[in-house]
């Protein structure tokens, strides 16, 4: 389903966009992709989209636009200032990718330029210059998870964590990547920026520890973003130039979860059922363990518009 205008999004860390998933039993996935354009200074955080594409089933999606914008940097110099971005997702069960770009040529900024557009009223002024540009591809599974065991070991208030698999890279400037995981509203999140120059990611990250209730029931989400994000024009020194890429497209990839009892001890004897019908156990490719052995990021082939 591709759009093109006005985005709402929540503002999460990093303006990350989270989609939050409600109480009831339910399972599905979604992806989503957006390059947009803002201003800062409003009660709201929104973005005037150049280009989307999103997905209810978590299928590939992608959004690809670019923006030239006039106005006065901070010696009263009048310039133009040129922006590009692209964003990709997709999702499975368990099995997560995104891919966040971004591109800022000329950066400037003045206090005394006309805003672009305004969040709060939905207004955009053609005349105006935005100060902040996003890119970013976001893609959620959600799953109601049922814990249970042949001996009867667990009971209300054991505990869960989940590990991931966390395959990509970081390049450049003002590149965001971030893993959201909640679980009946409790919710943790793994956040990793660019530091100027290239990372790559090739880790394990475990979650804290969640308690499960008296159903001995999970309603369960993940949600990844990639994102390239200038924060502000005002940051940076004028006439600069800004890029930076989040490439998660290797993978984000659910490896498995662990149940501790009152006193921290680990659980052997226990199982799960998923209300998707997802075994998890089984999620990761057969290529994601060989990629954490030796490091290798799969690159991303961009697919045209």
């Amino acid at each position: 389903m591709k759009f093109s205008q006005s985005f709402a999004l929540s503002a999460v860390l990093t303006a990350l966009c989270i989609t939050q998933v409600g109480q009831a039993q339910t399972h599905g996935r979604n992806s989503f992709a957006l390059v947009g354009v803002t201003n800062n200074g409003f009660e709201n955080f929104a973005l005037r989209g150049l280009d989307g594409d999103y997905s209810d089933t978590g299928g590939y999606v992608q959004a690809m636009g670019t923006g030239s914008y006039n106005g006065m940097n901070r010696n009263e110099e009048s310039g133009t200032m040129s922006f590009s971005g692209f964003g990709s997702a997709n999702g499975q069960y368990g099995i997560l990718k995104t891919y966040g770009w971004g591109a800022v040529s000329n950066s400037f900024y003045n206090s005394s330029n006309e805003i672009y557009y305004n969040p709060d009223t939905d207004e955009v002024n053609p005349n105006g210059t935005p100060d902040r540009f996003v890119s970013f591809g976001q893609a959620q599974y959600f799953d109601y998870f049922q814990y249970s065991s042949p001996t009867g070991n667990i009971s209300a208030g054991v505990k869960v964590d989940f590990w991931y698999y966390v395959h990509g890279t970081l390049s450049g400037d003002s590149a965001f990547h971030s893993i959201y995981v909640e679980n009946d509203g409790d919710s943790d999140t793994y956040l990793i920026q660019s530091n100027g120059g290239t990372q790559n990611i090739n880790e394990i990250w475990t979650t804290k520890k969640f308690t499960i209730g008296a159903d001995l029931a999970l309603q369960h989400s993940t949600t990844i973003v990639s994102q390239f994000d200038n924060l502000s024009t005002e940051y940076w020194d004028d006439n600069s130039n800004v890029e930076g890429t989040a490439n998660f497209g290797s993978t984000i990839t659910l490896g498995g979860m662990h149940l501790y009892d009152e006193n921290d001890n680990l659980i052997s004897d226990w199982t799960m059922t998923s209300l998707s019908g997802t075994d998890y156990e089984a999620v990761p490719e057969p290529t994601t363990m060989a990629l954490l052995g030796v490091g290798a990021i799969a690159a991303l082939k961009r697919r045209k518009v």
